[in-house]
């Protein structure tokens, strides 16, 4: 469970960092 978890934040994390970097390049 704790590992699955953790896993599953760390992609949750990478994804929003992804949408965050798309939104500022099609921002600018």
């Amino acid at each position: 469970m704790k590992v699955s978890f953790s896993v599953f934040y760390k992609t949750t994390a990478v994804v929003q960092r992804n949408k965050i970097r798309l939104s500022l390049l099609l921002f600018l």
